[in-house]
């Protein structure tokens, strides 16, 4: 609105109007049955090796992670079957798909008449992966990982002389429902309202937080390996060093039985 003097002093009105249109948004699109991957879909063919060094207090380290090459045309058939856009509604998870961190928010709206909405919201990972509790680093976010080992060895080491961690990291879905949408949901989601739960696999009892709190922020592949790994590699270790101390022994003793008096060639003498 714009105010105006005129020449006999008085003042006219002259009223602008705006329109504005509305900001264009992406569908999104909803899975009500599982997103069926192609049977030649193979994740880990996907990935490709990235290292990427990090310095922190004048130390610098360096990390190897997998990441997915979005331009590869199988990604899209494997993980990106939206283009891009990994949030689905009212969806249930890809096929073979377990859900992750089920929760429930619930929302008051104050109007003529106050309405509350329930929606339920979980992420989906690719079997043998798993969602991290800490902040996001490098890769998608959210995000799914799994932990590789591999390891190298020089030539006739019995102990592999170089071990490397290897994290992937590839989208994790992040799907929602409404009560009003469980009907037509193929499987149906479980029970969530005033519970927590970590996972959920079609045709087994969901688990409560309880049941699988890995806490602190450690990516549960990461803390298999801790717990599990670690103590492989250790005993691994152990028994190539005994094996090694064995096999030493074994040539001393041999060596004393070809030589008892423990003497060298006898030098000739004139």
């Amino acid at each position: 609105m714009i105010y105006r003097a005129s020449k006999n002093m008085a003042l006219s009105i002259t009223t602008t109007s705006f329109t504005s249109s509305p900001i264009a948004t992406a569908p999104i699109h909803a899975f009500t049955t599982p997103f069926p991957q192609p049977a030649s879909c193979d994740i880990s063919a996907l990935l490709t090796t990235t290292v990427k060094t990090y310095t922190d207090y004048g130390t610098t380290t360096s990390r190897t992670f997998l990441l997915p090459d979005a331009s590869d045309p199988r990604y899209t058939a494997c993980l990106d079957p939206a283009g891009g856009q990994f949030t689905f509604s009212p969806a249930v998870c890809p096929q073979g798909w377990p859900a992750l961190w089920l929760g429930m928010t619930t929302s008051t709206l104050s109007g003529a008449a106050t309405t509350t909405a329930h929606v339920s919201t979980a992420y989906c990972c690719a079997p043998d992966y798993s969602m991290p509790n800490g902040p996001p680093e490098d890769g998608p976010s959210p995000r799914c990982e799994q932990a590789f080992i591999s390891t190298t060895s020089s030539s006739g080491d019995m102990i592999p002389s170089v071990w490397t961690l290897s994290v992937a990291k590839v989208p994790a879905w992040h799907i929602s429902w409404q009560p009003t949408d469980i009907p037509t949901l193929s499987p149906q989601p479980p029970e969530i309202e005033g519970y927590s739960i970590t996972q959920w696999v079609p045709g087994s009892d969901p688990q409560r937080e309880h049941q699988d709190n890995w806490g602190g922020g450690i990516n549960r592949s990461l803390f298999l390996f801790l717990v599990a790994g670690i103590p492989v590699i250790l005993v691994v270790a152990m028994g190539a060093c005994l094996t090694g101390c064995c096999v030493r022994r074994r040539q001393r003793n041999e060596g004393k039985a070809g030589n008892p008096n423990g003497l060298g060639a006898t030098r000739a003498t004139s």
